[in-house]
């Protein structure tokens, strides 16, 4: 019985060092990403603010190509469904005017619009396209598995942003309080590129051949503008606004920024 137990753990170590061997010597690793995080916006101005953690959910392809069996360059191309809401203080009022699903920014014609909005609450709701660039740095295989760390950027480009409002509705004649209209498109109102610096930790599992399943987890800061007024008043790219006391309209925008927590699970071959 000793005998038979010896080999089965004999055989499972060298098995297991085979398959660290495979994957520790290809060159190009590359497969499907999985990843979802919460996300904290952060307002520089005291006329808005968050309304809590909002969320991220993605998919995509990942590529990792091992310069050496310890550092690598990790990148891919991933989708990135994002949602986050914020609401304007007390004292504070913003409109926006709109036709049918489109929010009128302050570069077009107004004459045209349908309805004027006060928001009491609105959620942004963009999807981005996301181009990772980070450096590896891990752990010899033990057994089936090695561990890392990395750092580095994640470039996004917004490719659709819809917000959903609640608040006050001047379509008609009369205000309708209470009110909510989703999925209007607010072009520009974001800016379309963003980036952010960060670093992540996980494992590897190299379950069979050179292939892997990896869990991690991240933290990254964005740096560029959230959106593309980037806190100056009467941008391209400002939808809200304040009435004055002569009925007179000024365009508002806000510094912003975003930090988000995430994780993140993959299959590489």
């Amino acid at each position: 019985m000793k005998r038979i137990v010896s080999l089965f753990l004999g055989a499972t170590l060298s098995l297991s060092s085979l398959h660290a061997q495979d994957a520790e010597e290809k060159v190009v690793q590359a497969g499907f990403v999985f990843n979802g995080g919460m996300l904290s916006t952060s307002f520089k101005t005291n006329q808005i603010e968050s309304d809590g953690l909002g969320s991220s959910f993605g998919v995509g392809m990942g590529l990792h190509y091992n310069f050496k069996p310890h550092i690598a360059l990790y990148t891919g191309l991933e989708f990135n469904f994002q949602s986050f809401s914020y609401s304007p203080t007390a004292g504070n009022n913003f409109f926006y005017d709109y036709s049918d699903r489109e929010i009128y920014l302050n570069k077009d014609d107004e004459s045209n619009a349908e309805g004027t909005f006060r928001i009491a609450t609105r959620k942004q709701k963009p999807i981005v396209l996301t181009i990772p660039t980070m450096l590896i740095f891990r752990t010899n295989f033990i057994g089936y598995f090695r561990y890392y760390g990395k750092f580095g950027l994640r470039t996004s480009f917004v490719i659709n942003q819809t917000v959903n409002d609640e608040g006050t509705n001047f379509e008609g004649i009369l205000p309708q309080t209470g009110a909510s209209i989703e999925k209007m498109k607010a072009k520009n109102d974001l800016l379309f590129i963003r980036s952010a610096g960060g670093m992540a930790a996980g494992a590897e599992w190299n379950f069979i051949g050179t292939t892997s399943l990896f869990l991690e987890a991240g933290f990254y800061y964005t740096f560029t503008p959230l959106f593309s007024g980037n806190g100056k008043s009467d941008r391209n790219g400002s939808s809200l606004y304040n009435i004055n006391s002569d009925l007179s309209k000024t365009y508002r925008s806000f510094k912003a920024s975003q930090m988000l927590i995430e994780f993140k699970l993959g299959i590489l071959f």
